[in-house]
């Protein structure tokens, strides 16, 4: 029983410290929405970006729950309701209404006096949005102590556009044991924190590993038939800004108990 309430109980504990975060994130996110009105310079699947009518640019996040037309056409004029999210970044559209289309068959000058910051937001929105990443992690397993590195691959959203496929790949090793894990995870992004700096999520997932302990010191080759295999399940926890996250671990049923994982995704 103490192998599976202890990584529950740090999980539990977990929760606890970055729920008030999360409560605070959703409450201040719940704003009174706002309009622009201006024309579009560039769209995408998820972007949106105007030239408003006092002649600034302004980019908009464009989601599932984005009522919109279906074809919008740079040099439309749209009128843009939006919720600004409490976190910073790009406002995010509710409503996209058109208002004027593009002359059919006219060409559009190219947006060169969009700000750079603007461009690069874009482009971080657009790979954000991307249906695969891959990247790498490192970190510090507890119960045995080890050291950590792996490789992940993230696919989604699925289902839903908060829940996510991450597959990894660890290599631990210790003084006395070291594991190869096969973890087969999904990650569920708290909604009230989309479009936060920091965003959190919560996952869970089988993991297969591959154990080998050894407690005399040995000149011998490395073979695989020294690891014994052990199925057991993680239950993971983190928060993510952009490219980067830190996440906490707890197996049951499984070695090593804890683990502090720091990631990035390409």
């Amino acid at each position: 029983m103490t192998r599976f309430t202890r990584p529950m109980l740090v999980c539990l504990l977990f929760l606890l410290m970055i729920s008030p975060a999360a409560v605070a994130l959703a409450q201040t996110s719940q704003q009174e929405p706002s309009t622009e009105q201006g024309t579009v310079v560039t769209v995408s699947r998820v972007t949106l970006l105007i030239r408003t009518d006092a002649g600034e640019y302004k980019l908009f996040e464009l989601t599932s729950n984005t009522t919109r037309p279906r074809v919008i056409t740079p040099g439309s004029q749209v009128k843009v309701t939006y919720t600004q999210p409490s976190g910073g970044g790009a406002p995010t559209a509710t409503l996209v209404e058109l208002k004027t289309e593009a002359p059919k068959g006219a060409k559009q000058p190219p947006p060169d006096n969009v700000p750079p910051t603007i461009r690069k937001m874009e482009g971080g929105m657009k790979r954000q949005a991307s249906k695969y990443h891959a990247g790498v992690r490192a970190g510090a397993a507890l119960d045995p102590e080890m050291i950590l590195i792996g490789a992940h691959a993230q696919f989604g959203p699925i289902f839903s556009q908060n829940a996510f496929a991450r597959p990894n790949l660890e290599f631990m090793f210790g003084e006395v044991t070291d594991i190869i894990a096969l973890n087969l995870e999904g990650i569920y992004r708290v909604p009230s924190t989309r479009g936060a700096k920091w965003q959190y999520y919560i996952g869970a997932g089988p993991a297969f590993n591959f154990v080998n302990k050894s407690f005399n010191d040995t000149t011998e080759d490395f073979s695989f038939s020294d690891f014994t295999f052990d199925a057991a399940l993680n239950i993971l926890m983190g928060m993510q800004s952009k490219n980067t996250f830190l996440e906490l671990k707890a197996t049951a049923w499984g070695e090593p108990t804890i683990r502090f994982i720091i990631g990035y995704s390409f």
